[in-house]
């Protein structure tokens, strides 16, 4: 954004921007109430088609994120990417908050899927840091996906949707999307702020994980360098019709290519060993 102060910045220097933040939140919040109950059907439909009755909600939370029309990035959304990632990781601790006001953790269920996980890949450390970069790697490139998306029409006004993400291993994660454009006030008059509100739910199902044990985490891997090619792509196609500039596109890209070194690395070691 050059110059300009961030929204988080300018939220925690001045009172009354925090307080039209503030309102904006909450008239968003109005405009999705049905997000949970869309999140239910989204849930039950699942299990109805799949058959996966056994099937428990290990997480769920609510975050809301901003920027500017053409500001891409992921700062403000980070911790609820980490705080999925925590309930997904076998090496991980428990989950927490995503910084939401209704967050909750089955540590209980959160850790029985641990070692479904640890049954179904094995205990061997390359293969679960192996799953840990296909996990994040997964909830990373669903977020980048619908903020791209949204952003792409954010000046059509409200916009929600709610969907069903295959994390991978008995892994689901339901997530139900709302998004709409202001005009900027104060120092930001003139400008645009997009919005988002993610409701989510991280689910796993034992039976699933059976399911699904039979595809090579190399394949998963390998499908994943797959996405976050296409994502780097369309980074590169919005810098060039100038809908974000080059400071977001430049750390998301780096991120994205971070994330595809890891893979590689990942698959290197998985081959060496065997897998």
């Amino acid at each position: 954004m050059g110059s300009s102060p961030s929204i988080s910045e300018l939220t925690k220097d001045s009172e009354e921007f925090r307080k039209y933040i503030d309102q904006l939140e909450k008239e968003l919040d109005q405009r999705s109430s049905d997000r949970q109950e869309k999140l239910d059907a989204e849930v039950q439909k699942f299990i109805a088609t799949n058959h996966y009755n056994d099937l428990r909600v290990l997480q769920e939370d609510e975050k809301h994120h901003f920027s500017q029309m053409k500001e891409f990035s992921l700062d403000s959304i980070s911790k609820l990417i980490n705080t999925i990632a925590k309930s997904l990781l076998p090496s991980a601790d428990g989950g927490g908050s995503a910084g939401g006001t209704s967050g909750k953790t089955d540590k209980e269920a959160v850790s029985e899927a641990k070692d479904t996980t640890k049954s179904v890949l094995g205990a061997s450390a390359d293969v679960l840091i192996g799953f840990e970069t296909l996990a994040v790697g997964r909830v990373l490139n669903v977020v980048s996906e619908i903020l791209l998306e949204f952003q792409s029409s954010a000046n059509v006004g409200y916009q929600s949707e709610v969907g069903a993400h295959e994390i991978g291993y008995g892994y689901q994660l339901f997530l139900s999307s709302a998004a709409d454009s202001f005009q900027g006030k104060g120092i930001l008059q003139g400008s645009q702020i997009v919005e988002y509100l993610f409701a989510y739910r991280l689910t796993h199902s034992i039976s699933q994980a059976q399911a699904e044990g039979d595809v090579l985490l190399t394949k998963r891997l390998e499908d994943s360098l797959e996405l976050f090619a296409k994502l780097q792509e369309r980074l590169e196609e919005k810098l060039s019709n100038d809908e974000i500039d080059f400071d977001s596109f430049e750390s998301m890209n780096k991120r994205y290519q971070a994330h595809i070194d890891e893979v590689h690395q990942n698959l290197d070691n998985l081959k060496r060993a065997g897998f």
